[in-house]
């Protein structure tokens, strides 16, 4: 995601809201409050199941942040990004602190996903009209 300058700007103030005083990291329990100040819609998690969706991508985020600091140089930067699965293997508990980096990470990928879910959700949509209406597909556009 490439952010504008405001919204970085945005991001920033964020996560200086919620880092903690005498470092440059901010406390995981604070990243929905964080992502909430943030004000993406995209990003609301207010719910269990989104709640739950935000903190897989932050395990995994976190968890090629730890394999990537654990490899080789010689590893090139492509063979450097783990599976999702290995997410699981790396804890990321409640006294686990996020750079800025981190958080950036965090967001940008959650950004990504949802606009994913979107045009997913949209395609179906469009498909499901050409099927109901007995349309060709240059018939819509």
């Amino acid at each position: 995601v490439l952010w504008s300058d405001w919204d970085l700007a945005l991001v920033k103030e964020s996560f200086r809201k919620f880092a903690s005083k005498g470092s440059s990291t901010m406390p995981v329990v604070n990243l929905f409050q964080a992502i909430h100040v943030l004000g993406f819609e995209e990003l609301e998690v207010d719910s269990p199941d989104r709640q739950r969706w935000l903190a897989g991508i932050t395990k995994e985020v976190l968890a090629r942040k730890a394999s990537r600091a654990s490899m080789s140089v010689e590893t090139s930067r492509r063979e450097s990004w783990v599976p999702a699965t290995a997410a699981n293997r790396h804890g990321v508990g409640a006294g686990a602190q996020l750079s800025f980096r981190d958080f950036l990470r965090i967001s940008s990928r959650a950004l990504r996903e949802r606009e994913r879910e979107t045009r997913v959700d949209e395609f179906r949509a469009e498909t499901k009209a050409i099927k109901t209406g007995n349309y060709g597909l240059l018939e819509l556009e």
